[in-house]
């Protein structure tokens, strides 16, 4: 769990394989690849605000400055102008063996790096797809108390056999329709573009996902 300024709280939680038995051609019999992959076209900024603080954040980790012009730089009191922080990320690294034996140094990063040969791969954190509402980038992070902003279903609960997607309602932490926040927003990030080292697989099972192989559930 990381804990931002203020108060503000990311609860993230990382499915990573790095180093792992699966990394080191070991293979678990009950592993099952994920299929959640990123969506650089589903990057969203919102302002969180619901208290003494505002701040401005986005779904692929960063926050303060986002590039919009009415960034909010972790503002205390709220509606005062004094700034107090202006920027953050998230950083992940590990050192990992290759396909080779060899021993690599690989580093996530929120924002600010792209592939010098593929414009379409992103390099950088990402939010996993599905997790916002897809008909407009002007309705932002899904968010606890604004409905329309919420996916038209939830692509981590479609195994609930009563409910599959748990559609209309909020993605909780505590379980469907959990309020635990006067405003909570909500996102998933990953890194499974990251091609810079064609011969590390953080997944033996799925030579498809690149990076460090990290999910990141991210709950601000």
């Amino acid at each position: 769990m990381l804990r931002k300024a203020f108060g503000l709280t990311l609860a993230t939680l990382f499915g990573l394989n790095t180093g792992s038995a699966l990394a080191q051609g070991v293979i678990d019999r009950n592993h099952v690849p994920s299929l959640e992959r990123i969506d650089s076209f589903e990057r969203r900024r919102d302002n969180i605000d619901a208290n003494n603080v505002r701040a401005s954040i986005t779904n692929y980790a960063q926050t303060a400055q986002t590039g919009s012009p009415g960034d909010f730089w972790y503002e205390w009191p709220k509606n005062t102008g004094r700034r107090y922080i202006a920027l953050t990320q998230l950083f992940v690294g590990a050192r990992v063996r290759d396909s080779k034996g060899d021993s690599l140094w690989v580093v996530d990063v929120a924002n600010f790096r792209s592939s010098p040969t593929n414009e379409n791969a992103s390099w950088t954190f990402d939010p996993i797809k599905g997790y916002v509402n897809p008909a407009s980038s002007a309705l932002g992070i899904a968010q606890s108390d604004e409905p329309g902003s919420w996916p038209p279903f939830w692509p981590d609960k479609m195994d609930d056999v009563t409910d599959p997607g748990w559609i209309g309602s909020w993605n909780g932490f505590f379980g469907k329709d959990v309020f635990n926040a006067d405003q909570e927003f909500f996102y998933k990030i990953g890194d499974d573009q990251y091609d810079r080292y064609p011969t590390y697989f953080p997944d033996s099972t799925d030579r498809t996902r690149k990076g460090l192989g990290v999910i990141a559930e991210v709950r601000t």
